[in-house]
C-alpha cells in the first residue's frame, strides 16, 4: 500500500469513527426523550385515573344529594 492509500484509508477510519461518535450521541438523545415521554405518558395516566376517580365521587354525591332533595320535597309537602 502506497502512502496516498495508507492515508486514505486512515482518514476513512478516522470519518467512520466521528459518525460513529455522532450516532452514538444521536441514540443517546433519542433514547433519552423516549424514556422522557414515557415519564410524561405514565404521569398523565395518572392523571387521568385521579380525574375518572374524582368523577365517579362527584357523580356518587350528586346522586345522594339528588335523593336527600327528593326526600326533603316529599317531607315539605
Amino acid at each position: 500500500m502506497n502512502e496516498n492509500e495508507l492515508n486514505l484509508n486512515q482518514n476513512l477510519n478516522q470519518n467512520q469513527l466521528e459518525i460513529s461518535e455522532e450516532t452514538k450521541k444521536s441514540i443517546k438523545t433519542i433514547s433519552e426523550t423516549i424514556s422522557s415521554f414515557i415519564e410524561n405518558v405514565k404521569k398523565m395516566n395518572q392523571q387521568i385515573e385521579t380525574v375518572l376517580r374524582n368523577k365517579d365521587l362527584l357523580e356518587e354525591v350528586a346522586l345522594k344529594l339528588e335523593n336527600k332533595l327528593k326526600e326533603d320535597e316529599k317531607e315539605l309537602n
